[in-house]
């Protein structure tokens, strides 16, 4: 799954970078334009750098917390103390997927200044490219949610039991409970 992180990451930058090429020399909307090298260099640096923090970067911050850091149902059992490490490898293929698809929905995002003006059904062809990722996006992240909860399921009820010492001690009746 690296393999396949890496390669689409580095086609989402190489189909940013080619394309910047066609961008008009002030990018945005009229009033909240920037040169289209500030445009390039802010967005490349977000392309080159959110989905590796998605993707590899949590996969190593989480590797390197002794503890904690995941939040998904049932963290607890899965991510605490011998579980911890195969979890983590379970947990990384979801990870770097959800860094691919943060790569995909940031070119998205420059297609509507790449595309300013060309139409499409009568509507800006950025905007329909744009919009059409952006909802592929929101179903995939729908989706990779789920797959995630089922590869972590509930534990089994003996695991959730707590050993008389650890559990919250009783409070008492008030007079007339």
């Amino acid at each position: 799954m690296q393999r396949f992180f890496t390669i689409v990451w580095l086609g989402c930058l190489l189909l940013f970078f080619v394309s910047s090429f066609w961008l008009p020399e002030r990018v945005g909307d009229p009033g909240k334009e920037v040169p289209r090298a500030v445009y390039v260099v802010l967005m490349g640096f977000c392309l080159v750098s959110v989905p590796w923090f998605v993707g590899p970067g949590m996969v190593r911050l989480l590797q390197g917390k002794g503890s904690g850091g995941v939040n998904i149902p049932h963290a607890e059992y899965w991510f605490e103390g011998q579980r911890r490490e195969a979890s983590l490898r379970r947990l990384e293929p979801y990870l770097l997927e959800i860094g691919c698809l943060t790569a995909v929905f940031l070119v998205a995002v420059s297609a509507s200044t790449h595309f300013p003006g060309a139409l499409f059904l009568g509507m800006k062809l950025g905007l329909v490219v744009t919009l059409g990722l952006t909802a592929l996006l929101l179903l995939s992240v729908a989706l990779w949610m789920l797959r995630v909860k089922r590869a972590f399921p509930k534990p089994p009820t003996d695991a959730l039991e707590r050993p008389a010492d650890l559990r919250r001690p009783r409070r008492p009746r008030r007079p007339g409970d």
